[in-house]
């Protein structure tokens, strides 16, 4: 006698083996006979899943599981992190950008040089194209103290993480299209201010 011809729940309806092959019983491995107390008959369609999945609250006896969800703090609107942000990469912009970048190169040519002072320039046809080290100093304290200040720039990385849909801490990857960006917007900034004032 084999050992499958020997099975001792080969009658029992629940058993996975059935008692002429070694096969499984597909009747075994249906929900309703393997987890009948949680198949009750009297209600209504028999679920064809395991019970786990179930979320009928109306009876309670089929348990229901919810997935976790888990929420992080959004970082980018902390006070400390915009800060610390805002003073690195304006130190950048003042010291680096605006002195070596050739994208920042066109800014000076909007601020002009007469008599030891800078000012932006009257009319946009005329830009100063002195770039001597006396004259590109005082243009480049005329940007800092007028145009390029700590809060205008702050509102520019503001702008800037916005639009792009940037991370305040992922801005050290995006340093190019920062430069870029500030550049352009202070040149349209110039622009507008020189043809509001020209319109006067």
């Amino acid at each position: 006698m084999s050992f499958i011809e020997y099975n001792p729940y080969s009658v029992n309806p629940y058993s996975l083996y059935s008692l002429n092959a070694p096969t499984i019983n597909p009747t075994a491995i249906n929900p309703t006979t393997m987890y009948p107390a949680m198949y009750p008959t009297n209600i209504g369609t028999i679920l064809p899943y395991a019970p786990a999945i179930t979320s009928d609250m109306t009876h309670p006896f089929i348990p229901s599981y919810l997935p976790n969800i888990v929420t992080y703090p959004n970082v980018n609107t902390n006070k400390e992190l915009r800060k610390q942000t805002t003073e690195k990469y304006y130190d950048t912009a003042i010291n680096n950008w605006l002195k070596y970048s050739p994208m920042f190169s066109d800014i000076y040519n909007y601020i002009s040089v007469s008599n030891n002072k800078a000012s932006v320039i009257s009319d946009i046809n005329k830009q100063d194209t002195k770039s001597d080290d006396a004259s590109k100093n005082l243009k480049l304290q005329y940007i800092i103290h007028n145009i390029l200040t700590k809060k205008y720039f702050y509102n520019i990385l503001t702008k800037f993480t916005q639009k792009y849909n940037v991370n305040w801490w992922d801005i050290k990857d995006h340093t190019h299209e920062l430069k870029s960006y500030l550049s352009k917007k202070i040149i349209h900034n110039l622009e507008g201010y020189i043809y509001s004032h020209d319109k006067l």
